[in-house]
């Protein structure tokens, strides 16, 4: 997989794309008009700006990108035949008669080119890499079962504390180091890709991101997902596993992949009927006990659909309401530390705050730009008392805390604070962001 860039705000590329449709219109009814071949000959003349003339050599990169691979070598030439034409029309910009308006039209053709180019992009990086197939992670059993442990003294915080820490027994994912390879035993879809996740972090934890092993690691994830998908038979993990891939692919910067695992693990929650969990009351101690576990998960898949709302332009695909999911029990574990508790409390009145924030953005008119501003303070002043009350910044500098912890925390509110600064431009946060950006680095 290729890391993929951030893609650009959604309402400027929608706006772009409107333009671009309505020049490949154009294009379509001249091309029907002056030509009956099936493949377009590609006339490539000096284009008017300096988007075109880059696309053009952007264009014949991505066409060589497909010499090698058959089967997708025709959508290269297609799409880049496509914008080539595209290009070669005539625009507003090259008329001799300057019009009203020709600026900002020639900008918007110039932008649609962008667009275009950064879609041709993904659709290069779409391809698989022969390399990423059948990949070899070659760790002797024992070498496993220190990573696995590894893993096991970081899960609580590979997420917030409580979301994936009770999915599986650690002492269960070592004894599979004996037999993953076994051709006389299977091991279901689940169970391998939990395997290969606890690996992943466990080398992630005591090598580095970058090592060859991580990537391996990661790989295998990827390589066994198929057969999970496939797997017809339905378990209580998968949920969570879903969650957990997801997870997994946004820290490898996989955010299309992230997306999609995500979504899957919406489709569960409500499936199961997770996202209406306490509408009705339980009727027995063991009940309660999986019903907070299933509110551990539904907390963490709502602040990660806050994330993609937030930094990726996604739409809002599960909705949070008092009177239907309720905050984890805290008090189940009564051997819970300070830190745990304190980084769930804060990471759900955070992640509601955020949500609470979209949704009066996204509900209030552009116009009433003094509403929206008071209303956003006021929610901005609640987080404020959030990090004032619980002593953040303290906890965030104290050396009694873990470093997992104090990351946990940071990135808990800081991205609230961030999110807000870029989305919303709300002043009376940039002076915390600072604070929380430069303790971040400590």
């Amino acid at each position: 997989m290729e890391r993929r860039p951030r893609p650009r705000g959604v309402g400027q590329q929608k706006h772009a794309i409107q333009h671009l449709n309505q020049r490949l219109e154009l294009l379509e009814k001249q091309i029907s008009s002056t030509s009956d071949e099936h493949t377009p000959s590609v006339s490539v003349s000096e284009p008017g700006s300096e988007t075109a003339q880059s696309s053009i050599h952007s264009a014949s990169r991505e066409a060589s990108l497909g010499v090698d691979d058959e089967q997708v070598s025709w959508v290269y030439r297609l799409a880049s035949g496509a914008r080539c034409h595209f290009q070669t029309q005539t625009t507003p910009a090259m008329t001799p008669t300057q019009l009203p308006g020709t600026d900002q039209t020639r900008e918007r053709i110039d932008n649609s080119l962008l667009f275009l180019n950064e879609a041709l992009e993904d659709l290069g990086n779409l391809r698989v890499r022969k390399e990423a197939l059948n990949v070899v992670l070659d760790l002797s059993p024992a070498e496993s079962r220190v990573y696995i442990d590894a893993y096991g003294s970081l899960m609580d915080c590979v997420a917030v504390p409580g979301v994936f820490a009770t999915m599986v027994d650690v002492k269960f994912l070592r004894s599979l180091s004996e037999i993953m390879d076994s051709p006389h035993v299977i091991i279901k879809p689940g169970m391998r890709i939990m395997y290969y996740i606890a690996l992943y972090y466990g080398l992630l934890q005591e090598l580095s991101p970058g090592n060859v092993l991580t990537k391996k690691a990661y790989m295998k994830i990827l390589e066994s997902v198929a057969a999970w998908l496939e797997d017809s038979n339905d378990t209580k993990l998968d949920g969570h596993i879903a969650a957990l891939i997801s997870w997994t692919a946004i820290n490898n910067h996989d955010y299309q992949l992230s997306w999609k695992f995500h979504c899957k693990s919406i489709s569960y929650i409500q499936a199961r009927g997770i996202d209406q969990l306490d509408v009705t009351p339980t009727r027995s101690f063991e009940e309660e006990a999986e019903r907070d576990a299933h509110r551990y998960l539904y907390w963490h898949t709502f602040s990660v659909d806050v994330l993609f709302r937030l930094f990726y332009g996604k739409p809002a695909v599960i909705r949070w309401s008092p009177d239907k999911v309720r905050p984890p029990n805290l008090f189940r574990d009564v051997d819970s530390s300070a830190a745990k508790v304190t980084t769930t409390i804060v990471w759900i009145k955070a992640t509601r705050l955020t949500a609470e924030t979209l949704n009066l953005y996204s509900s209030t008119s552009k116009d009433n730009k003094d509403h929206l501003a008071q209303e956003v303070d006021k929610l901005c002043l609640q987080l404020e008392g959030i990090v004032a009350e619980w002593k953040l910044e303290k906890l965030m500098e104290s050396e009694d805390i873990s470093i997992d912890y104090r990351c946990l925390l940071v990135d808990a509110v800081s991205m609230c604070y961030l999110c807000y600064q870029y989305d919303l431009c709300c002043s009376s946060t940039s002076r915390l962001v600072v604070y929380m950006a430069n303790v971040f680095h400590k």
